[in-house]
């Protein structure tokens, strides 16, 4: 299985979301949500070509997930609404954004890329 790595945009993002999910929702849903991202970096270290998984059209190399996707009955948060902007190798996924669905993905990344 691949070596899980989380850029400092992803480790931000995650951060953010976790504080974002405490304060609006609670500790259970922060749980909870936390979670579903665990799982769907497993899920993706051992498959990143898995069903589900979309290449972002405008940034050749990228690779899209939504984490409803990685949801399962009863135990994940009803409405994920988040897309882990990843790429990989043989031996490492690597994620790089954890953005919301409503988010310009191409934006966001173009615009960290300037950035740094």
């Amino acid at each position: 299985m691949r070596r899980l790595e989380r850029k400092p945009g992803a480790r931000a993002d995650i951060k953010a979301i976790r504080a974002y999910s405490r304060r609006v929702f609670g500790a259970g849903a922060q749980h909870k949500y936390g979670a579903l991202m665990k799982r769907a970096f497993v899920m993706l270290c051992a498959d990143p070509q898995r069903s589900g998984v979309q290449q972002c059209e405008d940034l050749p190399g990228f690779n899209l997930f939504h984490l409803r996707l990685a949801r399962t009955r009863g135990g994940s948060p009803k409405d994920a609404r988040h897309i882990l902007v990843f790429t990989y190798d043989d031996t490492t996924l690597t994620i790089l954004r954890v953005l919301h669905d409503s988010m310009d993905i191409t934006q966001q990344i173009t615009n960290e890329n300037d950035e740094g």
